[in-house]
Order: C-alpha cells, then structure tokens, then sequence
C-alpha cells in the first residue's frame, strides 16, 4: 500500500482490519469481553470489519450455502453496548486526567495515563463504576497498592 501511495491512515486501517479479523465470536463472551473486543477494534471500525470476517468465511468455500448466525448475535450485542453508553475509550470515563492531577497532587505524565487505563480496564468490566467517586475511589487504591502516594 504504501508503494501505491495509500495514505498512511488507509493502511493503519486496512492493517488494523486485516490483523483483528480473525477472531472467533461465541455466545459465552461476556460482555466485558465484547467491550474488549470493541475498544481493540475501535467503535468506528466494528462494521468493515464484520464485513471482512464474513466475506473471509465465504471466500474460504467452506460454507457458502449457510449465513453466519455468530455475527448477526454478535452486531446485535455492539449495539446494544453503544446504546447503553458503556465506556469503550478513556475519553468515555467520567474522569479525566486533569481531575486525577488535581486531586492526587500528580504531575502530568505516564502515570496519568497508566491511571486512565487501568480505570477503563475495570469499567469495561463493571461499567456502572464509571462514576466519578467511584473512579476517584479507584485511583486512591491503586495509588495506595502501587506506592505511588504523595
């Protein structure tokens, strides 16, 4: 691609959807799981990659007479995720890190972002503490297990 002069953003595309495409959906995901799925993939992304995964299942001969069931299931509980509003990204957390800054005395830099990601790794699987007390309750024990107090 980038000796067809592809932008850069086109190939980070098409290298994202080629490298997630061939993951294998079940029933038994929970939903943390599907929100793992979806922060790796990205929201913007789900659709061309469902796309790819299906056309991939049919362009391997395998089953050309039967439609994917796992995916429609699949769509069906993305959307429901996005319609509830659950955090997929940093950026969806009730907090952010100026209010983790200012609360914890923290100079800007990676813990901050270190903070960020562990909160959205424990909201992605109970997202009802995405919640800015709770957050900040969070942060004060990671802080506090990390020895990374002031």
């Amino acid at each position: 691609m980038k000796r067809l002069k592809y932008s850069n953003a086109e190939i980070d595309f098409v290298t994202l959807l080629v490298r997630q495409h061939m993951f294998y959906y079940q029933d038994e995901w929970t939903d943390g799981a599907v929100r793992r799925f979806m922060k790796a993939v990205g929201v913007e992304n789900i659709k061309p990659l469902l796309k790819l995964r299906e056309a991939d299942r049919l362009g391997s001969g395998n089953r050309k007479d039967k439609e994917s069931k796992a995916i429609p299931k699949l769509l069906a509980r993305i959307d429901k995720i996005i319609e509830e509003e659950n955090a997929i990204t940093v950026k969806d957390l009730k907090i952010n890190g100026n209010d983790l800054m200012k609360e914890f005395n923290l100079k800007p830099g990676p813990i901050v972002g270190k903070i960020l990601n562990y909160l959205l790794d424990l909201i992605l699987d109970e997202p009802s503490l995405n919640d800015k007390e709770k957050l900040m309750e969070k942060t004060k024990l990671f802080l506090e297990s990390n020895n990374l107090n002031n």
